[in-house]
C-alpha cells in the first residue's frame, strides 16, 4: 500500500513496527507502552521477541486517536444518524454533512492506521516463516498476524468498498497494487480467517489476546454481511455455547474482562482507559459530539441501556452524550478495556440469520434474550406470531440501540440493507454516492492505479 510504501522507501529491507518491552512472563498487562524500533529476521529467533512483535502491533492499534481507538465510531456515528457534530471542526463537520474531501486528513488518518497494521501483521507472517521459536507459540502468533490482518481488511471495505488486498512487505509488488472489488476483499478475509481460527488457542481467560473465539466472531460477522445465513447462523452458535461468555449487566459490559468480552483491547496511552470515553465524555458543554435525538426516541421506555446514555446540562438545555465507556483522561486506573466483539452481537447476528432461514422462533428466542437482559417487554409476549418482516424490524431495532456508537456497526448495517437512501434521505447533504468514504487523495496523487470512489 502506499502509506506502507513510503516506510519501505526509507527503510528498504527492514521492517518498520512496533515492539514491546517484555517483562516476566510476557504478561500483556505488564508491558510498557511500544517503542518503535527497527526488526530484522532476529527478532524472531526468541520466543519472547516474537511474542513482542505481535503484541505491539496491537499497543500501535490503541496508542494513538486512530482507526481502531477512537475514529471508525466517530467518523460513521457522523455519517449515519447517531451523532450530531457541535463542534467548529470543518473536518468533522464533512462527515455530519456527509461532504467529505478527498484531502480530508481523518480520512487519511483511517486508511493509514489500518494499512500500518496489515504492513506489521505481513511482516510477522514473513518474519515467522524461518523461526524456529517454540512450534506452539509460532502457530498462535501466525494466526494472530492472519487475524489482524483480516480484522483490519474488513474495516477498510466497509469504510471505503473496493480496496487494495496487501498480503505482502514486497516493495515491487505493492507498487502496483490496485482496488479489489468488495466481493473478492471478503473471500480472502474469510480465508485468512479461517486459517486463524485453526491456529488460534482455544479461550483460556485472555481476552486481550485474539482466540479461535476472537475469529469465529469475526468470520460470523462476515458471513452475516454476504448474507451466508447457514455459516452466520452456525458460527455465532459456537460461541454462544461456549460458557465462558455471559452477558452481564448493562453497568459492567464495557469493563476490563468483561464477561461478555471475546476479544478487547487494552488501554496504553499513560492517563487514558479508552479514547471513546475521553472523547465522549464531556469536560464542558457544549461537547464535541452529541447523540442525535432520533436515536434518543428509538429507546423503549424502561429500557436498561439509557444507562449508556450520558447527560450534561448548559442551564435548561441537555446534552446528550454516548456514555458506554465513563472514564475521561486523567484516570488513576485502567478499569475499562476497548471492547471489540462481545456476546450480545452474537445472538444478534444468530437472530438475523435465523430470520433469513425461515426460523421465526428461534430469531425471536435469540431477541429476547437481549431484550430480557435491557429489561423491556418481550417479543414472544407481545408479538409471539411476529411475520418475517416485523421480525426483521426487530432485529434491526435491536442493533441500534445494542450497538449503537460501537465500531460503526450503525452505518455498516445500513449499507448492507441498503437502507441509507431511506433512512438518511432528510439529512443535509445526503447523496447515494455517499455510502464509501473517498480514497484519500494523497493516495490517488502517489498511485496511478488506484481509482476514486464516485461522487468525489
Amino acid at each position: 500500500m502506499n502509506t506502507i510504501l513510503q516506510v519501505l522507501k526509507s527503510q528498504r529491507n527492514r521492517v518498520a513496527i512496533s515492539l514491546l518491552v517484555i517483562l516476566c512472563g510476557c504478561n500483556f498487562l505488564e508491558i510498557d507502552p511500544p517503542r518503535t524500533q527497527l526488526v530484522s529476521a532476529s527478532v524472531f529467533e526468541t520466543n519472547e521477541s516474537a511474542n513482542a512483535a505481535v503484541i505491539g502491533i496491537y499497543s500501535r492499534m490503541m496508542e494513538s486517536q486512530g482507526m481502531f481507538s477512537i475514529l471508525t465510531t466517530t467518523t460513521t456515528g457522523l455519517t449515519s444518524d447517531e451523532l450530531i457534530n457541535v463542534s467548529t471542526e470543518t473536518e468533522f463537520q464533512q462527515f455530519y454533512e456527509n461532504a467529505i474531501l478527498p484531502s480530508n486528513a481523518t480520512v487519511q488518518i483511517l486508511w493509514r492506521n489500518a494499512y500500518e497494521s496489515i504492513y506489521a501483521a505481513n511482516a510477522v507472517l514473513e518474519g515467522l516463516q524461518g523461526s524456529t521459536i517454540a512450534p506452539s507459540l509460532k502457530q498462535q502468533l501466525e494466526g494472530e498476524a492472519l487475524f489482524i490482518r483480516a480484522f483490519c481488511h474488513f474495516y477498510l471495505v466497509n469504510v471505503f468498498g473496493d480496496v487494495p488486498w496487501v498480503a505482502t512487505t514486497d516493495f515491487q509488488q505493492n507498487t502496483a497494487v490496485s482496488r479489489e472489488e468488495v466481493a473478492q476483499v471478503y473471500t480472502s478475509i474469510v480465508a485468512d480467517l479461517e486459517d486463524a481460527r485453526q491456529r488460534l488457542p482455544e479461550f483460556s481467560g485472555n481476552i486481550m489476546r485474539p482466540t479461535k473465539d476472537a475469529a469465529a466472531a469475526l468470520l460470523a460477522r462476515t458471513y452475516l454481511y454476504t448474507n451466508q445465513w447457514a455459516l452466520a447462523e452456525e458460527t455465532a452458535s459456537s460461541i454462544i455455547a461456549n460458557t465462558a461468555y455471559q452477558l452481564t449487566t448493562v453497568e459492567n459490559v464495557f469493563l476490563a474482562g468483561s464477561s461478555e468480552a471475546i476479544w478487547q483491547l487494552q488501554p496504553v496511552a499513560p492517563g487514558y482507559n479508552t479514547y471513546e470515553g475521553n472523547a465522549f465524555v464531556p469536560v464542558d458543554v457544549p461537547t464535541t459530539y452529541e447523540l442525535n435525538p432520533e436515536l434518543l426516541e428509538a429507546f423503549e421506555g424502561g429500557d436498561e441501556r439509557a444507562a449508556w446514555i450520558g447527560n450534561a446540562v448548559d442551564g435548561t438545555f441537555n446534552h446528550y452524550y454516548p456514555f458506554k465507556y465513563k472514564l475521561r483522561q486523567g484516570s488513576q486506573q485502567v478499569l475499562e478495556y476497548y471492547t471489540v466483539f462481545r456476546l450480545a452481537e452474537m445472538y444478534l447476528i444468530r437472530a438475523e440469520a435465523r430470520a433469513n432461514l425461515n426460523k421465526g422462533s428461534e430469531a425471536i428466542a435469540d431477541i429476547d434474550v437481549i431484550r430480557q437482559r435491557a429489561g423491556v417487554s418481550l417479543v414472544s409476549d407481545t408479538n409471539p406470531g411476529a411475520t418475517a418482516g416485523e421480525i426483521q424490524t426487530a432485529i434491526a431495532h435491536e442493533r441500534r440501540i445494542e450497538l449503537f456508537t460501537e465500531w460503526g456497526h450503525r452505518w455498516f448495517d445500513l449499507k448492507r440493507t441498503a437502507t441509507l437512501d431511506d433512512v438518511l434521505a432528510s439529512k443535509p447533504g445526503w447523496d447515494a454516492t455517499d455510502e464509501n468514504f473517498p480514497i484519500p487523495l494523497v493516495e490517488i496523487q502517489r498511485n496511478r492505479n488506484m481509482t476514486q470512489n464516485d461522487g468525489y
